[in-house]
């Protein structure tokens, strides 16, 4: 049967010099997404209430704001939160990920 995703089947392995530096910069990726959301959803709850907008208006007031922030929610959180952990630069060369096609540092990321 085939697969119906918008993502690649093609799958990338990553290799961690320093697991406790990279469990911190997850942590940190993880951290900061609840705290934008929580942002997102108070400041959608102050719109709502200062244009006096019925609560049905709360889901696209909040998208609205999310897309102006590039912020993704739902199903496109976890693209947002993938995107924040891969896109981090490397340490050992100074590799920063400026794309989603500039290619990762071979000496620390191998695909396979």
């Amino acid at each position: 049967m085939p697969r119906s995703s918008r993502h690649s089947s093609t799958r990338t392995r990553f290799s961690v010099t320093d697991r406790t530096e990279a469990e911190l910069d997850v942590q940190a990726v993880l951290k900061e997404y609840l705290r934008l959301e929580r942002e997102i959803v108070d400041k959608a709850k102050d719109l709502l209430q200062k244009r006096n907008l019925p609560y049905e208006q709360f889901g696209k007031v909040k998208r609205s704001l999310a897309n102006e922030k590039n912020f993704g929610l739902g199903d496109e959180g976890l693209e947002w939160m993938t995107t924040q952990i891969i896109g981090r630069s490397c340490s050992p060369c100074m590799w920063k990920r400026s794309s989603p096609t500039t290619p990762p540092c071979e000496s620390v990321w191998s695909t396979s």
